[in-house]
């Protein structure tokens, strides 16, 4: 977290987001934590979602490349201020509220690895059908 926010996430509340992945990135993002390919300056690249169906749509299973699909959970501290900023601010851009009842997020900074909840691989089963849509989002 940089210094000069460290105040003002006192209040210990979190935004609970989710990225969906493969095996081939997981070392990286143990190592460094959740960074954008594409930069940081468009807040419609969305990386992260409020639900996990919607992030493991999103995850990657090429078992010819030997790639299976992960999960990511990340804690975003929520700063504690009257100021109107998003949840989630600085280091997502604001939600962007989807058909589903959910939100996708876009990458504002990178995400520290310290932020990381939890990875865990996705049962293939679960992933075919949320990518089926037998599972709804």
């Amino acid at each position: 977290m940089k210094e000069r926010y460290k105040q003002f996430f006192e209040n210990n509340e979190f935004l609970t987001l989710y990225h969906g992945t493969d095996s081939l990135f997981i070392n990286k993002i143990k190592a460094r934590g959740l960074e954008s390919k594409t930069g940081y300056d468009s807040p419609s690249w969305f990386m992260l979602s409020s639900t996990k169906p919607s992030a493991i749509f999103h995850s990657v299973y090429s078992p010819e490349d030997n790639r299976l699909p992960y999960l990511v959970t990340l804690q975003i501290p929520v700063l504690n201020m009257e100021r109107p900023y998003w949840k989630g601010y600085p280091y997502v851009w604001k939600g962007e509220k989807m058909s589903g009842n959910f939100f996708w997020y876009a990458l504002k900074q990178p995400i520290p690895k310290n932020f990381i909840k939890k990875i865990e691989p996705i049962n293939v089963e679960l992933w075919k059908k949320i990518k089926s849509q037998e599972v709804s989002w």
